[in-house]
């Protein structure tokens, strides 16, 4: 990276990505970090190179929400010679695009550029044969990788050749029939020639098998009777350096002292013999094996270590090589078994050149080596005299040096302060240079014996002039503990608090602790804090640490009452409209504002405005509207309820008396006189013989209709099933639903009874479908498409279920045409409906889900995170690993029992001078107990008292630690240590809520403010993925700030079963409530305006969703926002908003068969 004009150029350095690398993983976000600088900046292939430990350590579950990173493994492992690997990553990528969800069409673009980069040089050049493969004359796959793959019979003529890996069925051997030839698993680096050998009686013998171009040549004039009754192979020559190691015969080694491979050294052939007397009179096929010889090897990654102290042990830690074959191939090097290490001389203080000499080949391993610089120097160690710390103004010289356990002390005579801080104080010098202190980290501080502190750090050590060389020593800094007695401190509460409904807990920043004028360092004392919530006196207690301070002190502060500015919150009626056909009793609903009782106000009310004398009386919380007969009472009124807050309220006042308005409209009404009612369906007629509607329909089926009466009637329409009808049919205004068989009535009546019609309705049953073979079917990428098999299960109403209709949710995975027809397109899972349907309109015969799994093609087990079985005190427990694609096991760890954790023990006997007692110990684990006896008490003998005047100790202050403050972004867990919040705006106090600091919580409450270091924050959302898959959690209240939940806020919550949200939120992420499964009711509050895809769902017994909010747009709404939502769901909306959600709902992917109700 550069910087020209304040400007940064990319790509950056391999140094400055590698320390922005570790300072990330320090800090806790190494993965956001590689997201940026490899995907979202440009970057260069070394850098990529040198960064790969990141890249490799990266989890299963971190990569899943960066598949993009998989195409960096893909070149990482391409670059280490691992091909197979990114082969496995590029075809993940390559094959199943849809999983690589990027959030901007740029990033797919780079996603599947970089793949296609990869490709050429790993892709798998496949030959997939189904039906019988005849081979008659040279099959051979053009890449050096190629393999054949064969699902039926092989039938290999006379003199044919296959060149290539050779898989049956995917797999070395399969249920094919081979007609002529045998297949034989080559090792890594290895290639196979089969020959058939003919022995009748020792005389002849001929030659037959594949003999390809570059591997094995066996020359058939060679094949001569030997004197000692076997027969040879003799001048078999292994070309492009390949060397014989092994004669098979059914896949077993005939190496025995008859039969046996020799190699002339000089002329590099081979002989094979036979004996005659264990084959004579049979045919025989069998195997030559030949391994590549090695021509070189090469140092791909130093030692860490390349600089000894004298007299050091040799250490090749690090080490890295890798042994190019004479085909090119290459392959990494076993250290321990395939190579000998020269030239270490650890008493020879100089520079030397380290050999490494390849042994494992004995024709070749003299003349392949490489080799390395390496240096050995003098070390005298630490000089004890001139290692010194500075601390509190002061140079205190080291007490103890140990040189050979490499340990340093400083015994200090008066206390510093803080010593865990000292780092950048210490001072330490190699005998004969200078400069010469590395990295120095804190490491741990504890108090010890009666009254010393004590700090431990560890120091790098350069014991080399150039700096190369490190030896680590670990320092111990002792000081004199400090004590002030809390009992005589005076206590000084400074700021002003005010009650807002939370306990208020004064920061030790507002807190002045000081004894005889001298102030007490705020991290020598503790705060603990009563209840201090309502107004009045606030109390708190300043309580020694057992370090520098010990006993407590009581203070005092004040809490102001709080100013109450409105009661929209008491009084939560705004207004009514009614009509003027009867008398109106209409009751004020009043809530709560907290902290304020009910006898702490008083209300009155009064009128405002009333036109026409519509409101007849106000008291005790009731309207009363006028009424008439002649329904000619119509106008408006405005009421107002006024608030009194009494003196002797606790936490409030008001400088006046409060009010709040409600307006009543009172409207005319206009009696309906006639009804029309009109459906979608064309079965659903007027008989006018019969004086009645009439329609005919299945079970199952849903029909529209639509009731109008006669011009400006305000009346209302009532809709009534008779009785024993209400299990063949039912009607909510807006539909008709045919339930099961037989016929009912639904009337349609005025809401004054001035006019009835009558619905006669008919059910006939309905038709189901029948589904042949299996509902789930598991494929693996590559197969052959394949056909459903769905058929009517009667034939009684063909003609109106007139066709099928296959719907597949996930075309990539799996595409299927209008024949049933299901073609394998991608790897993941995906689901396929299968319904009836009429041409006329979308009805629907019951469902049928088909699920269909697709899989890579599973070359190799891949190790899932492991099932875990926790270890109790007296138990192991394990983990067991399987595989990711087949399930089976292939691993298992076992982790040891914890053993008891017992508690410091309480005395349940107390001793006596005459009996022992007994103390009780817990394993705070287990609750499992132990005890142990407590000896005789000592008859007393007199003490002399102590002097009355002891000298007093004047304490020095120590340096007070600072403290890193907070930005935007930060995770932090709050004051209360009860939550853990993510700072969303420093200037605006703002935070939302990322997880309980509780993991096993069932019922959590998310407060409307948290405490940060004393400093009030506002919970303004919960964060993405807060509550993600969750398995304890119960019950959820969200508080009043709360105005977002975030995207998969709560999907997976298993156990949820209740959740109150705060009234004013605004919008609902995607997925946040998906797959909530116990969840049965959830109420939106009257602000919600926006909702994403499928918040609700997969919540298989949510029975109610309840919108208060008239305000939900279709702008708002995501595509899919109500998609997913099940049958037993009924959503309930304000009355005047039932139409028109009932059809922006659907819109928005709502099921047909979700009831949307007032």
């Amino acid at each position: 990276m550069k910087q020209m004009n304040n400007e940064i150029i990319y790509p950056r350095s391999e140094e400055e990505v590698l320390l922005i690398l570790a300072t990330a993983k320090k800090e806790g976000h190494l993965l956001e970090i590689i997201f940026d600088e490899f995907v979202k900046k440009p970057f260069s292939m070394p850098v990529l190179w040198g960064c790969r430990a990141y890249f490799y350590g990266l989890k299963k579950e971190e990569l899943s929400a960066h598949p993009v990173l998989f195409t960096h493994l893909a070149l990482l492992s391409a670059m280490d010679g691992d091909l197979s690997q990114a082969k496995a990553y590029v075809q993940f990528m390559g094959k199943t695009p849809r999983l690589v969800k990027m959030d901007t069409y740029d990033m797919m673009d780079i996603c599947r550029i970089k793949t296609e980069l990869v490709m050429p040089y790993i892709s798998d050049a496949q030959l997939i044969i189904n039906g019988t493969l005849t081979v008659k004359g040279t099959m051979a796959m053009d890449s050096e990788y190629g393999i054949i793959v064969l699902n039926g019979s092989l039938n290999l003529e006379e003199n044919a050749n296959i060149y290539g890996k050779f898989f049956m069925n995917g797999k070395y051997t399969g249920n094919g029939v081979i007609t002529k030839g045998k297949n034989q698993t080559p090792e890594e680096g290895e290639i196979a020639v089969y020959l058939e050998l003919d022995i009748d009686d020792g005389v002849t013998y001929n030659a037959k098998g594949n003999l390809a171009e570059n591997q094995l040549i066996i020359d058939e004039s060679s094949l001569e009777d030997t004197t000692t009754g076997t027969y040879a192979i003799n001048n078999i020559v292994a070309h492009d350096g390949f060397q014989i190691t092994d004669i098979l015969l059914d896949g077993k080694s005939i190496i025995n002292d008859s039969s046996y491979v020799t190699k002339n050294q000089e002329t590099g052939e081979y002989n094979v013999v036979l004996s005659v007397s264990e084959y004579r009179g049979e045919t025989i096929k069998f195997a030559v094996k030949a391994k590549s010889t090695v021509e070189s090897i090469s140092i791909e990654r130093f030692p860490n270590k390349t600089a000894f102290a004298k007299g050091a042990e040799f250490d090749l830690n690090g080490l890295k090589v890798v042994k190019t074959y004479k085909n090119k191939k290459t392959a990494p090097v076993d250290i321990d078994k395939e190579l000998k290490v020269t030239g270490y001389d650890m008493n020879s203080v100089s520079a030397q050149t380290v050999t490494l000499q390849y042994i494992a080949d004995d024709r070749y391993s003299d003349d392949i080596t490489a080799s390395y610089e390496i240096t050995v120097f003098d070390f005298a160690g630490l000089n004890k005299g001139k290692t010194t710390l500075t601390a509190g103004g002061e140079s205190f010289v080291a007490t103890d040096v140990d040189n050979a356990e490499h340990v340093v002390k400083f015994a200090l005579d008066k206390n510093v302060g803080d010593i865990s801080a000292l780092k950048d104080k210490i001072r330490l010098q190699v005998q004969g240079f200078t400069n010469s202190v590395g990295q120095i980290d804190f490491v741990s501080s504890e108090v010890v014996g009666q009254n010393a502190v004590e700090a431990t750090y560890v120091a790098d050590i350069y014991v080399d002039k150039a700096k190369t060389v490190v030896i680590q020593y670990t320092i111990v800094i002792t000081q004199p503990t400090l004590y002030y007695d809390l009992a005589e401190a005076a206590v000084v509460v400074n700021g002003e608090y005010t009650y807002d409904g939370t306990q208020q807990t004064p920061d030790k920043e507002n807190i002045e602790v000081t004894i005889d004028g001298a102030v007490v360092p705020d991290d020598q004392y503790t705060v603990e804090y009563g209840e201090n919530v309502n107004a009045g006196t606030g109390r708190l207690t300043i309580k020694g640490d057992g370090i520098h301070t010990t006993n407590s002190k009581e203070e005092t502060f004040t809490i102001a009452k709080a100013k109450l500015k409105n009661i929209d919150a008491l009084v939560r009626s705004n207004e009514f409209t009614v009509q003027n056909d009867v008398k109106h009793e209409l009751q004020i609903e009043f809530g709560e504002i907290e902290g304020l009782a009910a006898d702490e106000y008083t209300v009155s009310y009064k009128k405002i405005s009333d036109q026409s004398n519509i409101v007849a009386n106000v008291s005790n919380g009731v309207i009363t509207t006028a009424y008439d007969t002649s329904y000619s009472k119509a106008g408006t009124a405005e009421i107002a309820v006024n608030v009194t807050i009494k003196d002797s309220a606790v936490n409030y006042y008001a400088d006046f008396e409060l009010s709040h308005s409600i307006n009543v409209t009172l409207t005319k009404y206009v009696k309906g006189t006639s009804i029309t009612i009109t459906s979608d369906s064309d079965d659903f007629a007027w008989d006018a013989s019969a004086g009645e509607y009439k329609v005919t329909l299945y079970k199952g089926e849903k029909i529209w209709i639509d009731a109008k009466l006669n011009d400006g009637s305000t009346d209302v329409i009532d809709y009534k099933v008779a009785e024993g009808g209400e299990e063949i049919a039912a009607c909510d205004g807006i539909t008709i639903s045919a339930l099961g068989k037989g016929s009912t009535i639904i009337t349609a009546s005025t809401g004054k009874g001035a006019t009835t019609k009558r619905i006669a309705v008919t059910v006939l049953p309905t038709t189901r479908l029948e589904l042949t073979g299996t509902e789930t079917y598991e494929k693996v990428f590559g197969d052959s498409a394949f056909t459903l098999d769905v058929a009517l299960k009667d034939t009684a109403l063909e003609s109106k279920l007139s066709a099928l209709r296959y719907v597949s949710a996930d075309p990539e995975v799996a595409a299927v045409d209008e024949t049933g027809k299901v073609t394998i397109t991608g790897c993941g899972e995906t689901t396929i409906t299968v319904t009836s349907y009429t041409e006329e309109r979308a009805y629907t015969s019951d469902e049928y889900v088909v699920i269909i799994k697709v899989k890579a093609p599973h070359t190799q087990h891949i190790k899932d995170n492991g099932t875990r079985v926790e270890p109790t005190c007296e138990k192991n427990g394990s983990i067991t690993y399987r595989c990711t694609e087949c399930n089976e096991i292939v691993d298992t760890e076992e982790l040891k029992a914890t053993g008891h954790k017992w508690d410091e023990g309480q005395v349940t006997t107390q001793p006596t001078t005459k009996t022992e007692g007994v103390k009780t110990y817990t394993c705070s684990v287990c609750k499992k107990t132990k005890t142990e006896s407590i000896a005789k008490l000592e008859e007393p003998t007199p003490v002399e008292p102590a002097p009355t005047n002891p000298t007093p100790v004047t304490p020095t202050t120590p340096e007070k630690p600072t403290v890193k403050p907070v930005k935007n972004g930060d995770v932090i867990t709050d004051d209360s240590k009860a939550a853990k919040v993510q700072v969303i705006s420093t200037s605006k106090k703002t935070v939302a809520y990322k997880a309980p600091v509780n993991k096993k919580a069932k019922t959590v409450s998310i407060p409307a403010t948290v405490k940060i270091r004393g400093t009030k924050y506002k919970v303004t959302q919960i964060a993405e993925g807060a509550f993600k898959n969750n398995k304890k959690v119960t019950k959820v209240t969200i508080g009043s700030n709360v105005s977002k939940i975030s995207k998969n806020a709560f999907s997976g919550a298993a156990k949820l079963k209740t959740i109150t949200i705060g009234k004013n939120v605004t919008e609902i992420g995607a997925y946040a409530f998906k797959g909530c499964k116990v969840l049965t009711g959830i109420t939106l509050p009257a602000k919600t305006t926006k909702i994403g895809d499928q918040a609700f769902s997969g919540c298989k017994k949510l029975k109610t969703i309840t919108i208060k909010s008239s305000k939900i747009t279709s702008k708002k709404l995501s595509k899919n926002a109500f998609k997913g939502i099940t049958k037993v769901t009924t959503i309930k909306v304000p009355k005047k908003k039932v139409s028109s959600y009932q059809k922006l709902f659907k819109s928005k992917g709502l099921s047909s068969k979700v009831k949307v109700t007032k």
